[in-house]
């Protein structure tokens, strides 16, 4: 599935979206992220077997 399609918009950014990943899957989807061209705003602590990620589009303020 389209990682964008999954995402939410976050609450903290105009740009910035947010996606809901297992715990132990949080690396794998930061460098699919990354290799799509978006950068990596910060992560949650464990929301209890889950994990936030935020992330922007690149050149989007930062």
């Amino acid at each position: 599935m389209n990682i964008l399609q999954r995402s939410t918009k976050a609450t903290c950014g105009l740009f910035e979206r947010e996606i809901v990943v297992p715990s132990e899957k949080v690396g794998a989807m930061k460098k699919r992220l990354r290799d799509k061209g978006f950068v990596i705003v910060g992560t949650s602590e464990s929301i209890g077997r889950n994990r936030k990620i935020w992330f922007v589009p690149a050149g989007m303020g930062f």
